[in-house]
């Protein structure tokens, strides 16, 4: 898919930890799982079910492999299935009601999938479901993303060819085994190898847009009212492409993947992880420590279990295990809104706001919620940096700090409301 298949693969497993505590704020750190039973590739699908991780397929050599990672015992095992499922990568994954669907993909680095597997991992069986007489099969394609609602799987989007990425959604509906096109108000905007995610209800496709003048990618399907918009989201702090994500507390982890530049994806990989807060309509970048340890990969899977993200498999070369710990250091307010008090106060402000010095002597920004920079400056060697807010209307702002160890990424120091003027 654009990338030198006979480079020497190499891959890793890392399980990415996030979670929050009244003491220590949010935190995330890094660490290595097993990898002895597992076989490299890359263009695979990870699926969790009843606490397992469940790696399917990918490339290369073409593989129709299921390998199960169970993080109790930090070890894989490859099952003996029965039933066939086709060799081939780029395929997406969702899970209902503890089976794994599998859509689309290139099987064999020729034809584009359009039939529907299902893995159940109670008996280690493929089968695949009689579409109910009528109902056509869904548009060939591969690299699509898929979200459930309900019992119902919205695949979305996908490639018919190197950059011929579509916009088209169809929807499989489980219970009937029958495909329909969906009909939204407004319609998708096609992106390079869509991400989709559901938080609260509604779909969240992330991606690179093959228009970059739509300013589309963050958008957001919601099922009650049958429509399409545009997130008035920040942009994406790495723009990327074949990357993960996962829901961890309704916010949205992009993990990995190759970095974007309009005109055509690269072979060059990040290793930063971004985070939409669909609730703010912002992205973040999580602050590393020794984030130069996570080698870089693309064309990785990831799956959560227990506010755990498992990242598997990958493309890249050199990729090594780490362990990599991400502090932040907040607290949660009465109303249960989190603050970055160690890093700007008063929350709410008026007239004037502190900003602690997090990042010595790096550039920082106020933005607004539309993403317009309001103030901006440096921030001192040491101690507080005291801002004047009297020019700035009531509403809500983010202070943003270039991180030292990376030009031009900056991190979230806080949320602040500006009220009572």
């Amino acid at each position: 898919m654009g990338l030198n298949m006979k480079s020497k693969l190499f891959f890793t497993f890392l399980a990415l930890v996030v979670y929050t505590s009244q003491a220590q704020g949010q935190s995330a750190s890094w660490s290595g799982i097993a990898s002895q039973g597992y076989t490299d590739r890359y263009e695979l699908t990870t699926s969790a079910v009843n606490g397992k991780i469940f790696a399917i397929g990918g490339g290369v050599p073409f593989s129709n492999l299921v390998q199960v990672y169970d993080p109790a015992t930090d070890s894989w095992a490859t099952p003996q299935v029965q039933g066939q499922f086709i060799t081939h990568y780029g395929a997406a994954a969702s899970v209902i009601n503890g089976k794994i669907y599998i859509f689309g993909g290139t099987e064999d680095n020729i034809d584009y999938a359009d039939s529907v597997w299902v893995f159940d991992p109670a008996n280690n069986t493929w089968s695949t479901p009689n579409l109910l007489e009528g109902s056509n099969s869904y548009t060939t394609r591969s690299e699509p993303a898929s979200a459930v609602i309900g019992d119902s799987v919205f695949l979305i989007g996908g490639s018919q060819g190197f950059g011929d990425w579509i916009n088209t959604v169809e929807v499989y509906h489980t219970k009937t085994n029958e495909w329909t096109t969906l009909n939204a108000e407004d319609s998708l905007n096609a992106v390079w190898t869509p991400s989709a995610s559901v938080v609260n209800g509604k779909i969240y496709v992330i991606g690179a847009p093959v228009d970059s003048s739509c300013h589309c990618e963050v958008q957001v399907y919601d099922p009650q009212t049958n429509k399409w918009s545009i997130e008035p989201a920040n942009p994406m702090n790495v723009l990327r492409t074949y990357f993960a994500t996962v829901v961890v507390n309704n916010k949205i982890y992009a993990i990995g993947g190759n970095v974007w530049t309009y005109g055509g994806t690269t072979t060059l990989s990040t290793n930063t992880t971004d985070v939409y807060d669909p609730s703010t309509h912002h992205w973040d970048t999580l602050l590393t420590e020794n984030h130069s340890l996570y080698m870089t990969r693309g064309q990785l899977a990831a799956s959560a279990i227990d506010n755990k993200i498992y990242v598997i498999g990958g493309y890249q070369t050199n990729v090594n295990n780490v362990v990599l710990t991400l502090p932040q250091s907040n607290v949660e307010n009465a109303n249960g809104e989190i603050y970055y008090n160690h890093r700007v106060y008063p929350i709410p402000a008026t007239n004037w706001l502190n900003l602690v010095s997090v990042e010595a002597s790096s550039h920082f920004n106020i933005v607004d919620m539309l993403g317009r920079t309001v103030i901006s400056g440096m921030t001192p060697d040491h101690g507080t940096l005291t801002l004047n807010l009297t020019n700035l209307s009531n509403g809500v702002y983010f202070v943003r700090v270039e991180r030292a160890d990376m030009k031009g990424i900056y991190v979230d120091a806080g949320k602040v409301i500006i009220m009572g003027k």
